[in-house]
């Protein structure tokens, strides 16, 4: 059994552990602190084990223990940090395992859609033209192949609301810039490692600017009565659509 408490670990250094692992293609729990674990459901990014985080972490808030602080999914991962007090380690960990079992995703969790308004390529886009080159593409054919799509959001990170969306063509694939951008508006549509994203805020980058989006992405708490809220949510599905006078 693991003892999370053993005197000879240095605060804040305590080694990761795996607690259990049936085979290879088992989740795998682990111990990320005396208050934290962690279930690792793949070792990629893709839209089926990104389900199955979805619906790990819906079964995980259906079914929350007292005690239990918070439950974050990742892309591949559902980190649980829980009140050492309250909670046994041991406790945790068998909660967790046993919400693992059959684990397939396909009927736990559906998201929204969203048909977010874009304007692709020109001065909203200027790295489209760039995009399109080493696609070996025309940038209409670009645009048209955007517009076709169907992204996935897997997560939400980096800025508050900030989407990171799957189901990129990948002949549309690009490594991140060598060099950072400055300055990229709020709304900023970008493409980098295979993924999309919308930026909510200003912010220097090293992904490739394809568009802009008037779209708020994400509103900040006005009092304790008042949440913060964010437009997308993992396991959403987003579509491009033109902008036009009427967005």
């Amino acid at each position: 059994r693991a003892n999370v408490h053993a005197p000879d670990w240095p605060p804040l250094q305590c080694p990761v552990m795996v607690l259990d692992m049936a085979n290879a293609d088992d989740p795998v729990v682990q111990v990320l602190s005396e208050s934290a674990v962690r279930a690792v459901l793949a070792d990629s990014i893709s839209r089926e084990s990104s389900q199955k985080v979805f619906a790990l972490r819906q079964r995980l808030i259906n079914d929350r223990l007292p005690g239990i602080r918070d439950i974050v999914p990742s892309y591949v991962e559902v980190a649980v940090t829980f009140d050492p007090q309250r909670l046994s380690l041991l406790k945790v960990r068998d909660w967790l395992r046993g919400h693992c079992a059959d684990l397939d995703g396909s009927h736990d969790f559906t998201g929204k859609q969203h048909d977010i308004p874009v304007s692709l390529g020109g001065a909203c886009g200027p790295d489209l033209a760039d995009i399109a080159a080493a696609a070996e593409m025309r940038e209409a054919e670009t645009i048209d192949m955007l517009l076709g799509g169907s992204y996935f959001v897997h997560m939400l990170g980096f800025l508050p609301g900030m989407p990171y969306l799957g189901g990129l063509d990948s002949v549309l694939h690009r490594p991140r810039r060598s060099q950072i951008i400055p300055h990229a508006p709020a709304g900023t549509v970008a493409i980098a490692n295979g993924q999309l994203s919308i930026f909510p805020a200003d912010t220097p980058t090293g992904w490739w600017r394809i568009g802009w989006s008037p779209v708020q992405l994400f509103w900040p708490s006005t009092g304790a009565d008042s949440p913060p809220r964010t437009l997308l949510a993992p396991g959403d599905e987003v579509r491009f659509v033109v902008l036009t006078s009427t967005h």
